[in-house]
């Protein structure tokens, strides 16, 4: 809750109206987040459906940056959050131990410069910057999960964000992260595929909105996986 006391808190509350149109509200998209992909060449009927419920699309440009160096911060504080399991050898206990594994991770980042930290840091505070110029004037950013760098500036900006169903794939089991690894009797399945919806900082509420517009609209809300 707020304190006055706590420069870093805020008197701010979730608010959701169920019935609040959509009708004019901005929504920030990249033409090439719907081309490239698997997830873009299902998703050109995304910007159909945006403009059936009434909103407008704005073309926007994500800041350039070198979003590569922004790793070090996620690597850095889950090294610290897990540093017990490192110095204790108790990450070698994981099941995944490729040279891409996390364990490997928290052990090279116990040896990350402090300088470098505070420099990516700083960088991170330029990036809030420019992302809080970005949604002036917008209400939504969306793309096919993945398909931009929003996800990365999103964990390092707080700004909130929706993940929902956009449709469904015929996709046949395969590894979640090491392609080495054989699935021994591959299995073809109906599964989803996602979009991200983006907005201003405690917008949840809004944010919530269109996502249920998007569900109904899409004809989604009532699939559900089979009952084994």
């Amino acid at each position: 809750g707020f304190d006055g006391r706590d420069a870093g808190s805020l008197d701010w509350c979730f608010e959701y109206d169920g019935k609040a149109s959509l009708a004019g509200l901005k929504v920030g998209i990249n033409p090439k987040w719907f081309e490239a992909g698997e997830n873009g060449r299902d998703a050109s009927h995304l910007l159909t459906t945006l403009h059936d419920l009434g909103l407008e699309t704005v073309e926007i440009e994500l800041p350039d940056m070198p979003y590569e160096v922004f790793g070090t911060l996620i690597e850095v504080e889950s090294a610290a959050a897990f540093e017990e399991l490192t110095l204790s050898d108790r990450d070698d206990e994981l099941v995944w131990q490729t040279e891409q594994a996390w364990p490997n991770t928290w052990r090279a980042a116990q040896f990350e410069s402090a300088v470098n930290y505070v420099q990516v840091e700083r960088l991170r505070r330029r990036l809030m910057e420019e992302m809080a110029k970005l949604f002036d004037g917008l209400d939504f950013i969306l793309a096919p999960s993945f398909a931009s760098q929003m996800l990365l500036i999103t964990n390092l900006t707080g700004h909130p964000c929706l993940v929902m169903p956009a449709g469904f794939r015929e996709l046949q089991t395969r590894p979640a992260f090491d392609p080495a690894l054989v699935v021994k009797e591959p299995v073809v399945r109906s599964v989803p595929w996602s979009l991200s919806i983006w907005a201003p900082l405690f917008e949840e509420g809004r944010l919530v909105g269109l996502g249920h517009a998007l569900e109904a609209h899409l004809g989604l809300i009532n699939q559900r996986p089979p009952i084994a």
